[in-house]
């Protein structure tokens, strides 16, 4: 059986910010994680789906895999806030990683001092 070479994943786009959500409405201090990432493009077959559920994607971003990521952390992108509403892992890329589905937050997480 051919099995398809692994592609070769790349995060050149930037740095998220991931930071837990302490209590509703507030987030800590400080990000428990910073992570490289790749833009991904929002396909339209998921554009639709987010529409019928009332959501709007702003990002989809490729990042390597961090089990302690879920989709209860806030993402913090360029001064700018997002839900993380969904974590896929692709396994056809190297080294391993994870699509986060982000949505802007509607009135920004304070942090918790």
């Amino acid at each position: 059986m051919i099995q398809n070479p692994l592609k070769l994943q790349t995060y050149n786009d930037g740095l998220v910010d991931i930071y837990e959500a302490v209590s509703p409405r507030k987030i800590a201090v400080a990000p428990k994680i910073k992570l490289r990432f790749e833009d991904r493009t929002i396909g339209v077959t998921r554009h639709y789906a987010a529409q019928q559920a009332n959501a709007k994607i702003a990002h989809v971003l490729r990042c390597p895999r961090i089990k302690t990521v879920s989709t209860q952390d806030i993402a913090v992108l360029a001064g700018h806030q997002y839900n993380i509403t969904f974590i896929q892992y692709p396994k056809d890329v190297t080294p391993l990683s994870m699509d986060l589905t982000l949505e802007e937050v509607r009135g920004n997480y304070a942090a918790d001092n």
